[in-house]
């Protein structure tokens, strides 16, 4: 996935950067292993606002806006 984006970003020309909703074990894939992977695959930086976030969390978050 993040080389489709990697892709797409370079077709569009404008996007600097990919930016995940990731959570640190949340689902079984986001092992620190597999976050790896993703961001080795990446061209593009990867932030990754949400890493610490726990569900209940994320799901408030754009409620505080």
């Amino acid at each position: 996935m993040m080389r489709v984006a990697s892709v797409a970003a370079r077709s569009c020309g404008l996007l600097r950067a990919s930016v995940t909703g990731d959570n640190l074990g949340q689902v079984a894939r986001q092992t620190l292993e597999n976050l790896a992977r993703a961001k080795d695959a990446a061209e593009l930086p990867m932030p990754r606002p949400l890493l610490t976030y726990d569900k209940h969390e994320t799901v408030a978050w754009p409620s505080g806006w």
